[in-house]
C-alpha cells in the first residue's frame, strides 16, 4: 500500500513535465525542481527556467548540450526552484551518437534513488532534448549505468514508467 500511495504522489508531481513551452528567442530552458511543491499545485514537480548562453551561437552538437548540462549542473538563479541534481555533481563528458547523447556525471548523482532520481533523470532529459538533434538521453554515473534503474536511455517523454500491477485505483 505504501508503495502504491509513493507512486501516486510521483504520477502527481511529476505529470505535464514535459512542458511544450517555447522559449524566447536566442534562450534555453533549463529544469529544476520546484523548492515548495505545494507551489506545483496540481503541475509538475519541475519548471523551466530560461536561460540565455553567451555565445551559444558559435556552438553546435555536443558543445551546445554540454554548455546546457553545465548550466543546469550550476543550479537555477531563482530562488523559488532548486535543483533535482545533488550538489557537487559535474559533467565528466557528453558525447552524440546519432541522436543518443551519453552523459557521463560525477559520483554524486549515483547516490539518488527513486523519486529523486526520476526528477533528475527529468531535469536532465529535458533540458538536452530541446535540441532538435538530441532525441534520448543515458546516464551513467563515472562510466557505469545505474544497475537499479529499470531503462537506461530516455526520451522527453519517459517521465515515469511504472509496471501495471504496482498502481491500485481506488
Amino acid at each position: 500500500m505504501r508503495r502504491a500511495l509513493a507512486l501516486a504522489l510521483c504520477l502527481l508531481l511529476l505529470s505535464g513535465c514535459g512542458g511544450g513551452t517555447t522559449p524566447p528567442e536566442g534562450h534555453y530552458a533549463l529544469y529544476f525542481q520546484e523548492r515548495d511543491l505545494r507551489h506545483a499545485a496540481g503541475d509538475s514537480a519541475l519548471r523551466a527556467e530560461w536561460v540565455r548562453l553567451p555565445g551559444s551561437e558559435a556552438l553546435e552538437g555536443s558543445a551546445l548540450a554540454a554548455a546546457l548540462l553545465e548550466e543546469l549542473l550550476a543550479g537555477p538563479a531563482d530562488e523559488t526552484l532548486k535543483s533535482a541534481v545533488p550538489a557537487g555533481t559535474s559533467l565528466l563528458s557528453l558525447s552524440l551518437e546519432g541522436s543518443q547523447a551519453t552523459v557521463d556525471l560525477s559520483s554524486p548523482y549515483g547516490t539518488l534513488s527513486g523519486v529523486a532520481l526520476t526528477l533528475a533523470d527529468q531535469a536532465v532529459v529535458l533540458t538536452l532534448t530541446q535540441l532538435p538533434e538530441i532525441l534520448s538521453v543515458k546516464i551513467t554515473v563515472r562510466g557505469r549505468e545505474l544497475a537499479y534503474r529499470s531503462k537506461q536511455v530516455l526520451t522527453a517523454r519517459d517521465v515515469l514508467s511504472a509496471p501495471e500491477g504496482d498502481v491500485v485505483s481506488t
